[in-house]
């Protein structure tokens, strides 16, 4: 995420209602080391347990930068997982996106 809290919050809820049978956890990757406005949104949800995850920054800024970021984090913090899926923070994912995708 970069800039766009709001945002963010939504794709967030849009993850949360996947119908899935799948168990899934999401990494947000804060690109904006400063002010950490989607980091400081999103996290309440991860620390009370209503998403699981976790919240990351990635310090050097870009696109490429944030994920492979969150994708070093996927590999040392869910070694074992077999699919690894990429929404950007202005995307809204329908409710069978998680099924297609896999």
């Amino acid at each position: 995420t970069f800039k766009r809290p709001e945002q963010l919050l939504a794709t967030l809820a849009s993850l949360k209602a996947q119908e899935t049978g799948r168990r899934f956890a999401i990494i947000v990757i804060e690109n904006e080391a400063e002010a950490r406005a989607g980091a400081r949104a999103a996290l309440p949800l991860f620390e009370g347990g209503d998403i699981p995850g976790m919240v990351i920054v990635a310090h050097e800024r870009g696109n490429c930068s944030a994920y492979n970021a969150g994708w070093q984090t996927a590999i040392l913090h869910f070694p074992d997982f077999s699919h690894l899926l990429v929404i950007d923070d202005d995307e809204i994912a329908d409710p069978q996106w998680l099924e297609r995708m896999c």
